[in-house]
């Protein structure tokens, strides 16, 4: 337990439906990096509607302070009550940084209360770097057409990170105390909007964040009925989705929510396969943290092939039939 009463970073780990969000824990990487030394310094922050076993198996795996914050509101992402809990934690805690993982939702979260208690609000933080004036934040920005680099030179900031940015380490999480775990009380009636549902797309091709494999589609796959092809592909692995480059998704193949890259998503699967994807700046700078890359394409010299493990020179529509062809084979 930190013995202050007082913590210097607090970090606000997404739920749905009592369950944590894992790639949130990337937050405490970005936090590694900018305060090496804070780990008693740090608090997490968890909200749902009953939560308070999910916080205790966490404190007892990470060994950070946790703050569980219960309403019945907070079954599912509920941004306006979040604003105001994260006015609670200000008042108690005094934090010098708020961080949050880099979503729609809690880019609206952190710049209305940065607007109301005079934050200065940073969303979709890349990287970070020393320099003698401070820290130097970078972020796209003009969609991913320019890098932004700010210097950090105040003690009230409230941030977002992008998934996928900061790798998440074994020994980040290791125990290194013992947890202290606080339920934070809040009105029942302070909420004032109640998310009522959730839809969750039934295709296997939504969740890019928590996929193990991403099979990624690019212009080269020709046309958008060739995409039933990398379907096939994507059911051949667990835990998989479908990733596309920002053309495929300007041309209204694939939903914008499929789309890695500093415009879309920055994803750090176990395995990506980009398939007929040329490789711009922006998309590498997306995907780049994968643990193992497999791209075709039938230019040899294609950007993506800089970063691959696995480079295979061929057309799309000439390879995943043979792919499948010889997996099919050897599974039975």
């Amino acid at each position: 337990m930190n013995s202050s009463g007082r913590y210097k970073v607090i970090a606000v780990i997404d739920t749905i439906e009592d369950k944590i969000l894992h790639q949130s824990f990337e937050l405490v990487a970005f936090i590694k990096q900018i305060f090496p030394d804070a780990a008693s310094g740090v608090l997490l922050v968890i909200t749902g509607r009953n939560i308070i076993e999910e916080c205790g198996m966490l404190a007892d795996k990470s060994g950070f302070d946790i703050a569980a914050v219960e309403h019945n509101d907070f079954y599912y992402p509920n941004p306006a009550l979040l604003v105001k809990i994260l006015h609670i934690l200000q008042k108690k805690y005094n934090p010098e940084i708020f961080c949050l993982t880099n979503t729609i939702r809690n880019c609206s979260v952190v710049s209305a209360f940065s607007a109301e208690c005079g934050f200065h609000c940073i969303t979709g933080i890349e990287s970070v770097s020393e320099t003698d004036k401070g820290l130097m934040l970078q972020r796209s920005i003009f969609n991913g057409k320019l890098k932004e680099k700010v210097i950090v030179s105040v003690q009230k900031l409230a941030v977002t990170v992008n998934p996928g940015a900061f790798q998440l380490k074994q020994d980040d999480t290791e125990i290194k105390s013992e947890a202290f775990i606080e339920k934070i009380e809040i009105d029942e009636g302070v909420s004032g909007y109640k998310p009522v549902s959730l839809n969750e797309n039934s295709d296997m091709e939504s969740s890019l964040e928590d996929a193990d494999v991403i099979i990624a589609a690019g212009r080269g796959i020709g046309k958008p009925e060739n995409l039933e092809m990398v379907r096939d592909v994507a059911r051949m692995f667990d835990n998989a989705a479908i990733g596309a480059s920002r053309p495929v998704c300007d041309n209204r193949w694939l939903p914008y929510r499929h789309q890695v890259g500093v415009t879309g998503k920055t994803v750090s699967p176990k395995l990506y396969m980009a398939l007929g994807i040329s490789g711009s700046q922006q998309h590498i700078a997306g995907m780049k943290n994968s643990q193992c890359i497999a791209a075709v394409n039938t230019d040899p010299h294609a950007a993506i092939f800089s970063v691959a493990d696995y480079i295979i020179i061929e057309d799309v529509n000439v390879f995943l039939p043979v792919f499948m062809k010889i997996y099919n084979k050897r599974k039975w």
